[in-house]
């Protein structure tokens, strides 16, 4: 892809809604295209995560060790964002990411969406409304549960 297409493509996507076309220019200059071939590790589970990952096109399953996909039958296609957790708080990759088929992706760099965060003020603060509110509502799906959890474990 050119420059012009990957800023077109980042603006699509929820994690780049509050990006100007300067900050998306920015982040689109300093991805790196990864392609991959079928079966082919994008990243393998335990390692340091560093990047998010879009894929452009083709899909990802996640796999645990003994190679078995995880998450029942999900695969997941074009504009899906892996890692977007990580562009802000360092981490482990939770599993491995393998491609089903071809799968071109864009790797960014935490440094970068970071340097755009600390640039623009503005930006960070809606992202983080946006994370607090994806947080609150994980941890009110939990409580439904916290029934099942405690009679398991009683």
């Amino acid at each position: 892809m050119n420059l012009h297409r990957d800023v077109g493509f980042l603006r699509g996507l929820p994690l780049f809604q509050f990006f100007g076309e300067d900050q998306l220019q920015l982040v689109a200059f300093n991805c790196s295209h990864r392609g991959y071939e079928d079966g082919q590790l994008l990243f393998k589970k335990g390692e340091q995560a560093a990047s998010a990952f879009i894929i452009v096109s083709g899909a990802v399953e996640f796999v645990g060790e003994t190679g078995r996909q995880l998450y029942g039958e999900g695969r997941f296609g074009p504009g899906t964002v892996i890692g977007e957790a990580t562009m802000i708080v360092r981490s482990q990759r939770p599993a491995a990411a393998r491609a089903v088929g071809e799968v071109e992706a864009m790797e960014i760099p935490r440094s970068v969406f970071l340097r755009v965060l600390r640039e623009y003020p503005e930006i960070a603060e809606k992202i983080r409304r946006v994370m607090a509110s994806r947080v609150g509502a994980f941890v009110a799906e939990l409580k439904d549960y916290q029934t099942d959890f405690t009679e398991e474990t009683a």
